[in-house]
């Protein structure tokens, strides 16, 4: 069984996408499920506070999508 996931409404779709584990925020430019564009770029950042607000902001969208 794979890990649960949801989608944003189309309307909020963009070509980014965020991961967050530990301390650290990864951000990432031309990336879009199932597509990368010619030079992605990725912005790695490592605080605690940051990933700590950024989990905080997951779970509130993770909480008001549906399920896919």
């Amino acid at each position: 069984m794979g890990k649960p996931y949801k989608f944003l409404p189309k309307q909020y779709s963009s070509a980014t996408a965020v991961d967050i584990f530990g301390d650290y925020v990864v951000t990432f430019v031309g990336v879009k499920p199932g597509e990368l564009y010619e030079e992605p770029l990725q912005f790695i950042l490592k605080s605690k506070l940051l990933a700590d607000g950024y989990k905080k902001f997951f779970q509130f969208m993770w909480d008001h999508c549906d399920e896919k």
